[in-house]
């Protein structure tokens, strides 16, 4: 009899969480955006939570890697790195390749998507086009870090591309 009350109690409360917003699951399928984010207590990616807090980190993550690539403060944007991208890219070559240029990005208006393995793709708008710029980000050492493997500084890729 205890079981039986056990499991239907666990039973209400989590359709009480699901319907009331308290627990969210993303299923792929579109971003979260700024005016999305509010209210939003956790997001699963992976077999992880991903709070409003991870999000909010990431977001400025992000923002302060593209202040520093705009402002010539490389070697802060270098440090906001993966460790796994930092063995991929030295200072020396991140600081020659962001010679390729730097889009302009809107910083107010940032959509984040948590992705399967775990990691965070925050994307960026370009202010002059409709395409955006996606920012990976990974969780180590307790912070969230961007992930260059390919690509530019400027518009990093996760994965490693064959002009590296």
């Amino acid at each position: 009899m205890l079981r039986r009350l056990l499991f239907l109690t666990v039973l209400i409360l989590t359709f009480t969480l699901l319907f009331s917003g308290c627990f969210w699951q993303k299923d792929g399928e579109g971003d979260i955006s700024d005016s999305e984010t509010s209210g939003l207590e956790t997001l699963q990616s992976g077999g992880m939570f991903i709070t409003e807090d991870d999000i909010t980190k990431a977001k400025e993550v992000v923002r302060l890697y593209i202040d520093g690539l705009e402002n010539g403060n490389y070697d802060d944007s270098y440090n906001l790195l993966s460790l796994s991208s930092q063995k991929t890219h030295s200072l020396s070559d991140f600081k020659e390749d962001i010679k390729l240029g730097m889009p302009q990005l809107d910083l107010d208006n940032m959509n984040v998507k948590a992705n399967d393995d775990g990691t965070i793709l925050v994307s960026v708008n370009f202010i002059e086009d409709p395409s955006t710029a996606g920012y990976n980000l990974i969780f180590e050492n307790e912070n969230w870090c961007i992930v260059y493997q390919g690509g530019s500084p400027a518009m990093p890729t996760a994965i490693m591309t064959s002009d590296n």
